[in-house]
């Protein structure tokens, strides 16, 4: 499973003010298709793995 985090840029935004956290599984032929996705305020700047849950940083807070 791979777990990526993004940004919407808009232009005149001097931050970006939402972006996703985008969980993939791998399929049989190796293929990657996307599991789920959450929307979060604001650019997700790290992920990390906590207690069986995964958890973003953005310029807005922590989301679970």
């Amino acid at each position: 499973m791979q777990v990526i985090g993004t940004a919407y840029l808009v232009p005149g935004e001097d931050e970006p003010s939402k972006g996703r956290v985008l969980v993939f599984a791998m399929n049989a032929n190796k293929k990657a298709h996307l599991v789920t996705e959450k929307e979060v305020r604001g650019a997700v700047y790290c992920l990390t793995g906590f207690n069986g849950k995964i958890l973003a940083g953005s310029h807005h807070g922590i989301s679970c």
